[in-house]
């Protein structure tokens, strides 16, 4: 699990270090959309580390638009 902890953290540094130049000049609605993309990532990340699996994540989120897209799809042909 620290090996895990240990390549998110490096990788989440890099990515930030990267866009700190943008993102001083970014205007606020950008720094927000940059912070919430940042907050899932962290948490998606947690997820990866602590190989918590039982925790809400992406499949989480296309389980409960599938049976709306399908309904569409449906309706649609």
């Amino acid at each position: 699990m620290l090996d895990k902890i240990a390549y998110f953290a490096i990788l989440s540094l890099a990515i930030v270090t990267a866009d700190l130049a943008q993102l001083r000049r970014a205007r606020k609605r950008e720094k927000a959309a940059y912070g919430s993309l940042l907050a899932v990532a962290v948490y998606l990340g947690i997820i990866f580390a602590m190989h918590r699996l039982d925790w809400p994540n992406l499949n989480t989120l296309f389980d409960l638009l599938k049976d709306p897209a399908g309904k569409l799809v449906k309706s649609m042909s």
